[in-house]
């Protein structure tokens, strides 16, 4: 199956308790924390989900699939894990979806097992933009998804703060701020790399510019602004691309500055 966001949407819905399904008993249980035979616990970045086991186990080989057209920076056997920033691109450096999609892939992973994160929820703030990094494991787990089992009651964590973007996206507040520093470092250094990145933003088959000023594809990689692709192309992730597109400022006489990507009636970045 391929990673789309129709198709997470899909084995979601396919997956999860339908309404009506748990009894008054059982939904008490799953509030209080407790075991529940026949369902399995999972909790994304944002999301907390609680999938029914029998379900989850007939979609195993598609989430598999999906998981499997991550970038290899995500896989136990080749990269080792990769920040949650990076999970809406494909392989091939094409974007299927936004944090929200890569937060629910995350959850099927984990009820099945293929998904670790790689530090503990309470380091993730040390981490950029205050997101975890997470591993893919895609050997044959079969059989291996626990039932649910004693944990927090399903009361609201708290969940990073979103913002609107001025292009119209939702972005996490952390994730935002990190990079808007990182983007107005490289302005200071290099105009011509922030000019090159928005380009690219808008247009994925460009190629980069190296020009006088220094080499712009090293800078903004070092900068996390871009990633490569299989083929070593550069590539600017779906985040990053919302947000220079709303910061980015062209006036008519053509002197580009870098402003505030969100929309005013949210907090400055």
């Amino acid at each position: 199956m391929k990673l789309t966001v129709e198709n997470i949407r899909v084995t979601m819905m396919a997956t999860l308790p339908q309404e009506g399904e748990l009894t008054k008993e059982q939904e008490n249980t799953v509030v209080a924390g407790k075991n529940l035979a026949g369902y399995i616990r999972a909790e994304g970045v944002r999301g907390k989900f609680l999938f029914v086991k029998k379900k989850v186990e007939e979609k195993r080989e598609d989430i598999r699939s999906m998981l499997s057209d991550l970038p290899d920076n995500f896989h136990k056997s080749k990269g080792g894990g990769w920040s949650f920033l990076n999970g809406c691109v494909t392989k091939d450096g094409t974007q299927w979806g936004e944090q929200r999609d890569v937060d629910d892939l995350i959850c099927l992973g984990i009820a099945v097992g293929f998904v670790t994160f790689q530090l503990p929820r309470e380091m993730w703030e040390s981490l950029p933009g205050g997101v975890p990094y997470f591993v893919v494991d895609l050997e044959d787990k079969t059989g291996t998804t626990q039932e649910a089992s004693p944990c927090e009651p399903l009361a609201p964590r708290r969940s990073p703060a979103m913002c609107k973007l001025k292009n119209g996206a939702e972005e996490m507040m952390g994730l935002v701020v990190t990079l808007m520093r990182s983007i107005r470092k490289v302005m200071r250094a290099n105009e011509l790399a922030i000019h090159e990145l928005w380009v690219l933003s808008k247009d994925k088959t460009h190629k980069i510019f190296q020009g006088v000023d220094g080499d712009q594809v090293k800078i903004l990689k070092v900068n996390s602004l871009i990633e490569f692709d299989s083929a070593g192309k550069p590539y600017v992730t779906g985040t990053v691309r919302n947000i220079i597109l709303s910061a980015f400022v062209m006036p008519e006489d053509g002197e580009f500055s870098i402003g505030n990507p969100i929309k005013k009636e949210e907090a400055p970045a």
